[in-house]
């Protein structure tokens, strides 16, 4: 078993900077891990092996000649294969994807020019739409935790990936709990940033721009809602690697400049944690509901004052649904237009429906108004002093057992029932980050939703750190010998 892979990023970059290590080292292990792991696991559709060796043994010389290195240099990294990469081409799991290289996502341009070395690329499901990761691209990832357990979706390969230690850090997307909920499933951490904080440029589909960049399209639901942010084994990890990715970059017009995101502080004495067990649409199992209110009561225990709010997050996931089924999915038919042929047939079927009128949509989103600043007002983001952090659970439910059924409480959930509480804050445009709490009672790993203000991640991060803290990471089992 390789020594460094598993080992935190920031602890990595520190070996790598005080000439522990070297960079051919570390990426030799990762590969290692790789080698050991992915067969299984198939969490990689691509791995840059002859390209990521020689860009370590060029990040060592520009170390050794008393270069300036970036604080990230020579940890090894992985991206979701909807951000655009020159090497490889992404493909967003689908073989209808446009055969052209795109210049990288500015999200990869960042971690390159941080010193972070990219892997290659992960799996997610067709078009990042699912709850799992099964493409036909690379079939169905595994999770870590056991077989036939899902790793979540749509950024379960990025999951499996940075919890089973082939990859110290990873880039994904959340659109609707793509990020939070693979990090729940698996154990790790992962935030979804305010929107406006990290530039979507190379978010695929997006719409065309200059030099073959993918920009975002800002009349889709993707385009006002998806961003993209780090999963990462440690909170001071998911704090380095946030701070490298946060700021305009001139492409995305809805970022704005904003301050760096500081490292977390010391803790959550005198803040105001608001926390709910469930919304109205999706029960939540009672395991979960007890771990939640467990890290509720530890957040309490270390100062916060706490409160329950019941009913805060009603008629959030169902105003969301409807703002999406009256998107019209423009950017997917441009991105496929003549290859929809290729598309598996969930895909087909989506595009193949009436378009609905752009009213519509306009109209969904009116109506949406009303849990949405109903959400925004309850944490401070208005006139009136307010929550300074929401609890509640990411899923409810733990990672399901593909072919198994999930029911709780004799209600069948399917699908995006499961991300029914990430979609219920993605609604408001509110940064929320997955934390790993504790395990469940069949033994796998059960998180909380952390949810602030806009722009106030920094708080997400001081709660993260409580909680990981008190409860200690969550290892996966061994692989069976």
């Amino acid at each position: 078993m390789s020594a460094l892979a598993g080992l935190p990023a920031v602890e990595l970059a520190r070996l790598v900077r005080e000439r522990e290590v070297t960079v051919p080292q570390v990426v030799e292990d990762h590969l290692a891990r790789i080698d050991e792991t992915d067969g299984v696991l198939h969490a990689f559709v691509a791995v840059r092996a002859e390209a990521v060796r020689a860009e370590a043994r060029d990040a060592q010389l520009r170390l050794d000649a008393g270069e300036p290195v970036g604080p990230l240099h020579g940890v090894p990294f992985t991206a979701k294969d909807v951000l655009a990469t020159s090497d490889p081409v992404a493909r967003a799991g689908s073989l209808a994807a446009p055969p052209e290289p795109t210049p990288d996502a500015t999200a990869v341009q960042r971690m390159r020019a941080a010193g972070a070395l990219l892997l290659g690329k992960t799996a997610c499901p067709e078009l990042a739409f699912g709850v799992d990761t099964v493409s036909p691209v690379s079939g169905a990832t595994g999770s870590p935790w056991g077989e036939g357990l899902t790793p979540g979706g749509s950024s379960g390969g990025e999951a499996a990936a940075v919890a089973s230690g082939m990859s110290a850090v990873g880039l994904g997307t959340d659109y609707g709990g793509s990020l939070r909920w693979p990090a729940a499933c698996v154990g790790i951490l992962a935030v979804r940033p305010t929107v406006g904080l990290v530039p979507g440029t190379g978010q695929l589909p997006g719409l065309p721009g200059p030099g073959g960049r993918r920009l975002p399209d800002p009349w889709s639901l993707q385009g006002a809602l998806q961003v993209v942010g780090p999963l990462a084994r440690t909170v001071d990890d998911l704090a380095l690697a946030l701070d490298v990715l946060a700021g305009p970059d001139g492409w995305d017009p809805a970022v704005r400049a904003a301050a760096p995101v500081v490292p977390p502080g010391p803790g959550v004495e005198g803040l105001r944690v608001g926390w709910v067990a469930r919304e109205d649409s999706t029960p939540v199992r009672r395991d979960v509901a007890v771990l939640v209110a467990r890290a509720v009561a530890l957040l309490g225990s270390a100062g916060a004052e706490v409160e329950h709010r019941p009913g805060l997050l009603d008629g959030a996931h169902a105003a969301y649904n409807a703002v999406r089924d009256a998107d019209g999915l423009d950017d997917l038919r441009r991105w496929v237009s003549g290859r929809e042929h290729l598309l598996g047939p969930e895909l087909q079927l989506a595009l193949a429906r009436p378009q609905p009128l752009r009213s519509a949509y306009a109209e969904a989103w009116a109506a949406a108004a009303e849990p949405r600043q109903r959400i925004l007002a309850a944490l401070g983001a208005g006139d009136e002093p307010g929550l300074d952090l929401l609890v509640c659970p990411v899923a409810p439910v733990p990672a399901f057992r593909r072919g198994v059924p999930v029911e709780v409480e004799g209600q069948r959930l399917a699908g995006f029932d499961l991300m029914a509480l990430c979609r219920a804050v993605t609604l408001p445009g509110l940064p929320s980050l997955s934390v790993p709490v504790g395990l469940s009672e069949d033994g796998l790993p059960v998180s909380v939703q952390l949810v602030a203000r806009p722009y106030a991640e920094p708080v997400l991060l001081a709660a993260a750190r409580v909680l990981t803290a008190a409860v200690g990471p969550l290892l996966p089992p061994p692989p069976a010998s």
